[in-house]
């Protein structure tokens, strides 16, 4: 066997002299980069925890920002409501600290005057807010409102949700008198009273916008204060009041068999008595109606205001007129010379003729504010006269101030904001 001959080795040139000091390179360039990559890596989890935290701070300040300036709007809501502003300040809700109401320089209350409309009469509102509650940050935002009061429900005689409706009879051409304001209907084709042979006067007619009456509401509400019975005797109601201004009554009888709560049947006249000082108001709180057979007559100190609110019953008799059941029935009419009558009921209001047609039914002042109303006057020349309570301001401020008619709670005080008086201010002055 012949050697296999191993191939002869080519002779390795040696390195260039420039070349012996780059060894290494592409290492150092690799651990150079790796360094600057980990460089910037730190530097951007820094920065995004810094960016973390500023963020957060952000957010906690409008947080408080925002918990503050909810905190004016649940102000004005409590004042409007209540009229209270020691109210505002109490059960604060998450995040407000500190809410205050100023008026006069008052926060109690006590001089407070919702009818001055001079900027003295200002309503300067403050609330502090903390965000996160206890550790964050506390903002503090102010504004100033002018405070305004209108009554617009019960100036007029009638205003229904549904509508109005007066037989056109022959022997009772405009027996129907209402005197001063609107009548206000919801209900379709009230463009047809002003037939000139139905209603006398000179009220105007138009269609409604008229809310609900809030009947259930009321009601509820004035339950709370234990109310008195009215003494019935022989068809007449006496409504004690002794000294107080105000006294609410509920019911009478509940007889059986009857859709009505009070139903009182007689051939001769009812009497409702109220013994008050003058210009007291009598509440009658009827949680399922009533219906009067004849005449009632309203006998009271002058200026008396007598307040009806009567819950709609399960009589439809009249829903193919006005649209509603029977609540509050007069079927000989109401006459109340000297009393400031509101008839309220979430259903129909009837006032029908007296049996004797010689007789006149008149109020001093009336508001009819029902689900329906349904008025047949008497036989001619005789009239049913309802005058309506149009500007006097003097009956439906207290009325509406303290609550005591239906749809009025928080209705009558309104805010308007003074131009340029919301800022945020200094969280050291926290006045009391």
């Amino acid at each position: 066997m012949t050697a296999r001959p191993y191939p002869a080795r080519r002779p390795v040139a040696p390195r260039p002299a420039s070349a012996q000091g780059e060894l290494g390179f592409v290492l150092v360039g690799v651990v150079m980069f790796v360094l600057a990559l980990t460089i910037l890596g730190i530097s951007l989890f820094t920065l995004s925890n810094y960016e973390a935290e500023f963020m957060g701070a952000s957010f906690n300040q409008s947080q408080a920002f925002y918990d503050a300036v909810g905190g004016i709007e649940r102000c004005k809501y409590i004042l409007t409501a209540t009229g209270d502003p020691n109210q505002v300040r109490d059960n604060l809700p998450p995040g407000v600290i500190y809410a205050r109401a100023m008026q006069h320089g008052d926060s109690s209350g006590t001089s407070w005057d919702w009818y001055d409309t001079t900027s003295r009469g200002h309503i300067q509102i403050r609330v502090a807010a903390q965000y996160p509650p206890g550790t964050g940050e506390i903002r503090m935002v102010e504004a100033e409102y002018a405070p305004s009061a209108y009554w617009s429900l019960y100036r007029n005689a009638i205003e229904t949700t549904g509508s109005l409706w007066v037989p056109g009879l022959e022997d009772a051409v405009k027996s129907v008198v209402v005197w001063g304001g609107s009548i206000l209907q919801n209900g379709p084709n009230w463009s047809e009273w002003s037939d000139p042979n139905l209603l006398g006067g000179d009220a105007r007619y138009a269609s409604g916008w008229v809310p609900a009456p809030e009947v259930d509401d009321f009601i509820r509400m004035m339950m709370r204060g234990s109310p008195g019975v009215a003494d019935v005797d022989d068809h007449t109601y006496t409504f004690d009041l002794g000294t107080d201004s105000m006294r609410v009554f509920v019911g009478a009888d509940y007889p059986s068999g009857s859709p009505f709560g009070v139903d009182d049947h007689t051939s001769g006249d009812i009497d409702f008595e109220i013994e008050s000082n003058p210009g007291a108001t009598v509440i009658w709180l009827l949680p399922q109606g009533a219906r009067f057979s004849n005449t009632v007559e309203v006998s009271a100190p002058e200026g008396t205001n007598l307040v009806i609110v009567a819950k709609q019953t399960s009589d439809s008799r009249n829903v193919p007129l006005t649209g509603a059941k029977t609540g509050l029935e007069f079927d000989g009419g109401i006459t109340a010379p000297r009393v400031n009558l509101f008839l309220v009921s979430d259903g129909t209001v009837v006032i029908d003729r007296p049996p004797d047609p010689s007789v006149t039914c008149t109020t001093k002042t009336a508001a009819i504010f029902a689900g329906g109303v349904y008025i047949r006057g008497p036989k001619n020349p005789e009239e049913t006269q309802l005058h309506a309570i149009g500007d006097r301001d003097d009956i439906l401020r207290p009325l509406y101030d303290n609550g005591w008619l239906p749809n009025t709670v928080g209705r009558n005080r309104a805010f308007t904001l003074v131009p340029g008086s919301f800022r945020e201010v200094d969280g050291s002055n926290w006045p009391d």
